[in-house]
C-alpha cells in the first residue's frame, strides 16, 4: 500500500500483499461515514420516542450518545477515523 498516498492507512496492516494483492487505489469516503453517524442519531432519536423499554433494556445509555457522536465527528473531521475503497489487483 502506497502509505504516501493513503497517509491515514499508516496504522493498517491489511495491505493484501499476504495473499498476492497490490493495492491499485484509494477512495476517501468520510462524507460516507458522516452520513452514518448522522443516521445512528436520527434512530436513537426515533427510538427514544417509540421504544425507550427497549433501548433500557439492551443497556442503551442514551445520555451518552450525544458525547459519543461529537467525538465521531471530531475524529472524522481530523482523519483519525474514515472510510475508504480500496481496489486491490492480484499480482504473480
Amino acid at each position: 500500500m502506497n502509505r504516501a498516498a493513503a497517509p491515514w492507512a499508516a496504522g493498517s496492516t491489511a495491505d493484501g500483499s499476504g495473499a498476492g494483492l497490490r493495492v491499485a487505489a484509494t477512495e476517501r469516503h468520510d462524507q460516507a461515514m458522516l452520513r452514518m453517524i448522522d443516521q445512528i442519531e436520527a434512530r436513537l432519536h426515533l427510538l427514544r420516542i417509540t421504544a425507550p423499554a427497549r433501548l433500557a433494556d439492551a443497556g442503551v445509555d442514551l445520555g451518552a450518545a450525544p458525547a459519543v457522536l461529537s467525538a465521531a465527528r471530531a475524529a472524522v473531521a481530523d482523519g483519525s477515523l474514515g472510510c475508504a475503497l480500496l481496489t486491490a489487483v492480484k499480482f504473480p
